[in-house]
């Protein structure tokens, strides 16, 4: 929980930077430290990567499973926004590389759960019985220790097991 919150603050921040870009490019930033004008179309790109990096924020501490898609578009237009302003923005794209990451794991994670979802609703439609502790629209559950124990002969794969433990149900 701490490290979504941290890594969610920390995205946060580095859409917040972005800000700086749309200032310059409409006269609120005459002091920051940049060094080249950014034109107002510029700037408003800018400001639409600092938005998708807040939404994605959001998106990450309401661990909404999807946020990796607003992360990753927020990424890449983020490094190519750095490399019109290399000079002043080139570290940022060793934050855009932790996003990235991180938007890497969530979508492997996305892709298992949207994949497990797919084959349990596939098995239970062959016959009626969902697969080994299994059920209806939650993750596996905990076999009861009395069935740890498996036969001689073994559970085939598909096979159904008659005492499972379902928590909650």
């Amino acid at each position: 929980m701490l490290f979504r919150l941290f890594f969610a603050f920390f995205i946060l921040v580095h859409g917040l930077i972005h800000a700086m870009g749309f200032a310059k490019a409409f006269g609120y930033g005459e002091k920051l430290p940049l060094s080249r004008s950014i034109s107002k179309p510029a700037g408003a790109v800018w400001l639409l990567t600092m938005f998708l990096f807040v939404v994605a924020a959001v998106l990450v501490v309401f661990q909404v499973s999807w946020w990796w898609t607003i992360g990753l578009l927020a990424a890449v237009m983020s490094q190519i926004l750095l490399f019109t302003a290399w000079k002043d923005a080139r570290f940022g794209t060793i934050a855009n590389m932790i996003i990235l990451l991180g938007t890497i794991l969530a979508f492997g994670a996305w892709s298992f759960e949207r994949q497990y979802q797919k084959d349990v609703k596939s098995r239970a439609g062959q016959d009626g019985q969902l697969p080994i502790g299994a059920h209806s629209g939650s993750r596996p559950s905990t076999v009861a220790p009395s069935c740890t124990k498996l036969p001689p002969q073994g559970w085939g794969v598909g096979q159904t097991q008659s005492a499972v433990f379902h928590p909650g149900v």
